[in-house]
């Protein structure tokens, strides 16, 4: 931004009159800018580790979030009748940022390739372990040891991650040496749910994963918030759901001419009940099923209970989820957490799999973390279990920041049209 506004500066020098004056002038009315800045790169994914090492698509998304920026500097300065139309050094800015942040994400990708050059180890038994932590945008790549003595005897070593199961009392004593020696050490668990950002379900000590979520309750910091956030999204959501009534009652009479409203019953936090609003987009509700494989995947799309025209475009706009701001008023799920599934599914998949019940753990939301990373919804076995291995990296993690977090790609997600 000072780059910027001091190009300006020398190209239109004479309406300078200090120079101190007039840079502090900017940084105030930039300010909005710079926060919306910020946001928008974090909203568009550039902190992602998947985009650190595709220089392509970080260029990309570094333009259309500063074409972004550029709108809402332009729309700003224009709604609060600033003294400043600063139009030649918003261009500046865009040009500076897009060339400075290409600039130090190219340089900080020279080191991350000089940091997996650097002596890192796997400490496990187990060779498919390896496999799933050497992947294209890991900061290392391991080399797999078996014993104690062989890392031990390394001449140089800089890091160590361990598999939990080669833990016994003299291997908690050489990994404490090597501490002292400087490495850098993690857990197999630690560092896979670092890189992934879910549990390796498969690796799972569920165990230690019950007595960790009953040593951590809620606090009323989080509570608090929580239950504004909801409150706020509904009173947001109610107006436009009232004012899209005409225009849907319209849609689905013309369509097919049955009921607006489709409630569904979903099983919610604790196993509660509870009764999910929705605007019909199916000829009849969903009452949820578990598909076994793809072919009846493929089968289940064409055949049964399909989305009409009009239900599609009420999906796919995500109009069909206005009226759950019904729920949030209620309490009957909250803006962030695990979704609240069906009963079908839910029973269905407890059968499965007996953990998928620790879901219920925490309140059910909205969104969450799983559908801002999944690009599907799921409807197969396979699908369902990699939800729940993101379901328990948030019912882990979950805290203020997370649930801000997935605000935020809540917007990727909703602009691009994706998630689950």
């Amino acid at each position: 931004l000072i780059l910027a506004v001091l190009m300006r500066g020398q190209v239109h020098y004479n309406i300078i009159q200090t120079e101190g004056e007039w840079l502090a002038a900017h940084i105030i009315i930039f300010f909005p800018t710079l926060l919306f800045t910020l946001v928008a790169l974090y909203i568009a994914g550039l902190y992602d580790p998947k985009v650190i090492y595709d220089r392509a698509k970080t260029l990309t998304l570094l333009i259309y979030t500063q074409l972004g920026t550029a709108i809402f500097a332009i729309l700003s300065f224009y709604t609060f009748r600033t003294e400043l139309t600063p139009k030649l050094t918003i261009f500046f800015f865009v040009i500076f940022t897009v060339i400075l942040l290409s600039f130090t994400r190219s340089y900080s990708l020279s080191r991350i390739r000089k940091m997996s050059k650097m002596e890192a180890v796997f400490w496990s038994n187990n060779d498919n372990l390896t496999q799933k932590l050497d992947v294209n945008y890991a900061p290392f790549m391991f080399s797999l040891y078996r014993s104690s003595q062989d890392i031990l005897s390394l001449p140089k070593l800089n890091y160590l991650v361990y598999d939990e199961k080669v833990l016994n009392n003299d291997n908690l004593l050489h990994i404490e040496d090597l501490k002292q020696r400087g490495v850098t050490v993690f857990s197999y668990n630690q560092y896979y749910e670092f890189l992934f950002k879910k549990v390796d379900f498969d690796n799972l000590y569920l165990d230690d994963f019950l007595r960790y979520v009953s040593e951590r309750k809620e606090t009323p910091a989080h509570y608090v918030f929580r239950r504004v956030t909801d409150i706020a999204c509904a009173l947001l959501v109610a107006p436009f759901y009232l004012l899209s009534l005409i225009f849907i009652y319209i849609g689905i009479y013309i369509q097919d001419g049955g009921k607006i409203h489709s409630i569904q019953d979903r099983v919610s936090f604790l196993g509660r009940r509870i009764w999910l609003y929705k605007i019909r987009t199916m000829r009849t509700t969903d009452v949820g099923a578990v598909l076994n494989n793809e072919e009846a995947k493929a089968v289940s799309n064409k055949l049964g209970n399909t989305y009409t025209k009009f239900g599609m475009f009420l999906r796919k706009s995500r109009i069909d989820e206005l009226p759950q701001c019904i729920n949030l008023f209620r309490g009957d799920v909250s803006m962030i957490g695990p979704r609240a599934d069906i009963v079908g599914v839910f029973t269905e998949m407890s059968q499965i799999l007996p953990e998928f019940k620790l879901r219920l753990l925490v309140p059910q939301g909205l969104t969450g973390w799983a559908q801002v990373h999944m690009n599907i919804q799921p409807k197969l076995r396979d699908e369902y279990k990699e939800r729940l291995a993101y379901d328990f990296y948030y019912i882990k993690h979950r805290s203020i920041l997370l649930d801000i977090s997935i605000v935020f790609k809540t917007i990727r997600t909703l602009l691009g049209r994706e998630g689950a």
